[in-house]
């Protein structure tokens, strides 16, 4: 399901590797012990899961048939070894699987307010002792993604049944937020667009 690089980071190996391909530096010790004796000019990195933050501004206007598909897929990528955290009024708390559950209350699901990616990742970073590499933020496009059969994201789309009321100023958050989305908002025809907003 997950193919896209955005769900994981790279982090350097602390502890050295020798190898047996003449490249960096040579360890005179290991050659004389006849072991691999080339200390490679960059550290090997290695490829680690990003923690995952659900904040789905769209989350009130789920259908219950969307929290059944949220709860499994989320719970998935939990059993597949990805931390969980969610936005929830200003601050970014772990989840854990039996946490999910709780999706199904429209309360909680409002929680999850309206706020840009960058902002959310900020306050995981502070609040949960994470770099801003370590962190992928799930909004209402990564989650569409999650729970599609695809391979690889498509363009974003909002469907204007995915808009729960908003105040006046809530609106105005969302159309600067939606200005500066990547991957940005994918127009489309007059003829294919009446429920989708562009």
């Amino acid at each position: 399901m997950i193919n896209s690089d955005d769900f994981y980071y790279s982090e350097a190996q602390s502890s050295i590797h020798y190898s047996r391909t003449p490249t960096g530096a040579l360890e005179i010790k290991e050659l004389i012990a006849g072991n691999a004796c080339w200390i490679p000019a960059t550290l090997p990195r290695i490829k680690k899961q990003k923690t995952l933050v659900l904040a789905d501004w769209t989350a009130q206007t789920w259908s219950p048939h969307k929290i059944g598909r949220v709860i499994k897929s989320l719970g998935d990528l939990i059993d597949q070894g990805f931390s969980m955290c969610m936005w929830r009024d200003g601050h970014v708390s772990s989840i854990t699987k039996q946490d999910l559950s709780k999706l199904r209350s429209l309360e909680v699901r409002k929680e999850m307010t309206l706020a840009a990616s960058d902002t959310v990742r900020d306050v995981a970073v502070k609040e949960n002792k994470l770099t801003v590499d370590q962190v992928h933020v799930i909004d209402n496009d990564g989650l569409n993604y999650i729970l599609s059969d695809r391979e690889e994201p498509e363009p974003r789309v909002l469907r204007t049944s995915e808009i729960p009321n908003l105040t006046s100023q809530e609106m105005n958050t969302l159309v600067n937020i939606l200005k500066t989305v990547r991957p940005a908002l994918h127009a489309y025809p007059e003829s294919v667009c009446s429920n989708k907003i562009i």
